[in-house]
């Protein structure tokens, strides 16, 4: 009785193992459905067909597509967890396994075995022969297998790509959104700025009209009062001619007395007491005269205008005109920086807009590229199911292929007259576990 089993899952093979460690493992729900059992390495039954693991319970969480199947302590282990949804229960998919009783060889008869050597012959040839399609298929199934592990490999990894793709493209779809309500916003943003620089530029031509009006007017104002100075007398004028002509005078008058000052005293030293007096008065007077005419005759004109000051109304008006131009320089300063401002701002929204455009084609550049991805996948997954379903038919029809040449040689060899007649390779045929037949 072989006690020598291996277990293989989708990523190692484990073994060699009893089978009451396999057992084991089964109750302990180690050995889960889609793994596969062997007792030669090479010959591989999936687990839910080897009776003595009993994995034929599955659990049944209220959807109507039972878990499993497991083995029964498994299978209640996990029920009594608390992991699984309320109301949750066993079911029984399927009935115990019965294992065949073994046919008793037939006895042979005395009168027909003297003519069935030819008959046996045959036999044993046809069994070679079967043995030898048995190995062929088994090679077939196993290459079979291999291709069927490695399309699921291939299919597990384009799922991981797939996934990945998914989320990449769930993150583009959530940057694309993003992307497009920022768009939204900054183009409601754009529109509201437009009509605020709208209503901007108005009032700044509106304020610039009335600078311009102001200016007008301030213009006008110092036309007229121009025309006022001119037809103002030029009393400045007339005392400026009169202080020079009195300064001419003043100048001689000074020029004679220095003179005559000079000529007394050479002349009249001796009597220098007696014209003292004189002598004070006159340098008094000529002090005086000097003083009053200054440096130069621009000097007495300036003494004359502090003396005699303008007409009021004439310093009023250029008072006025002088805020007039100030006021002006100071509307067509602030129209100038309203204007370069509002250019400014213009332009920065212009780039923008211009960005955010390149963002929207950057994003429907994505979002093409997406679709094409996807539709890659799609007719990816649709190949694989399709390779799947190839690679399931042709199990299903290895399998077949198998059962029929395994219920044949067991026909050939319960149809031989006995255990002695049989050949050495006959004997050592190996039964597959999962048929549940004993040599």
């Amino acid at each position: 009785m072989n006690n020598q089993w291996y277990l293989r899952t989708q990523d190692e093979t484990f073994g060699p193992e009893s089978k009451a460690r396999l057992l084991e493992w089964a109750r302990m729900g180690r050995i889960q459905p889609g793994q596969e059992i062997s007792s030669d390495g090479e010959t591989w039954t999936p687990a839910t067909e080897v009776p003595f693991l009993d994995m034929r319970w599955s659990i049944d969480i209220g959807d109507g597509r039972p878990r499993g199947p497991f083995n029964k302590m498994a299978a209640q282990a996990l029920l009594s967890s608390g992991r699984l949804p309320p109301g949750s229960r066993l079911v029984e998919v399927r009935p115990p396994f019965k294992t065949p009783a073994p046919t008793p060889p037939p006895q042979p008869d005395g009168e027909d075995h003297a003519g069935s050597d030819q008959e046996n012959s045959a036999l044993r040839q046809e069994i070679e022969r079967l043995k030898e399609a048995l190995k062929e298929a088994e090679s077939r199934v196993r290459a079979s297998r291999r291709e069927a592990k490695d399309a699921a490999e291939a299919a597990r990894s384009a799922e991981e790509r797939m996934s990945a793709v998914m989320s990449q493209s769930a993150t583009v779809e959530s940057e694309k959104a993003k992307a497009l309500k920022d768009l939204d916003e900054l183009a409601a943003a754009k529109a509201a700025r437009e009509s605020e620089m709208a209503a901007e530029c108005a009032e700044a031509q509106q304020a610039l009209a009335a600078s311009k009006a102001s200016v007008t007017k301030c213009e006008v104002r110092i036309q007229e009062l121009s025309d006022e100075l001119k037809r103002l007398p030029a009393s400045a004028r007339l005392a400026a001619d009169a202080q020079a002509a009195v300064y001419t005078l003043m100048k001689e008058e000074a020029d004679d007395i220095a003179t005559g000052i000079e000529n007394e005293t050479r002349e009249l030293d001796e009597l220098r007491r007696l014209h003292q007096a004189r002598r004070e008065r006159l340098i008094a007077r000529h002090q005086e005269i000097l003083k009053r005419i200054g440096t130069d005759a621009e000097d007495m004109t300036r003494r004359a205008l502090k003396m005699y000051p303008e007409d009021p109304r004439l310093v009023h008006m250029r008072q006025e005109v002088d805020a007039l131009r100030l006021l002006q320089e100071k509307a067509a300063a602030e129209s100038d920086r309203k204007v370069r401002d509002l250019s400014t701002k213009l332009r920065e929204r212009d780039a923008e807009v211009k960005r955010l455009q390149q963002q929207a084609a950057d994003t429907t550049v994505i979002y093409r590229q997406l679709q094409e991805v996807r539709e890659r996948l799609l007719r990816r997954e649709k190949e694989l199911m399709e390779e799947r379903q190839k690679a399931e038919a042709e199990r299903q029809q290895h399998a077949a292929s198998q059962q029929a040449l395994m219920a044949r040689l067991s026909a050939l060899e319960m149809g031989l007259p006995g255990a002695t007649n049989q050949s050495r390779e006959a004997r050592s045929v190996r039964l597959a576990p999962w048929m549940g037949l004993k040599k």
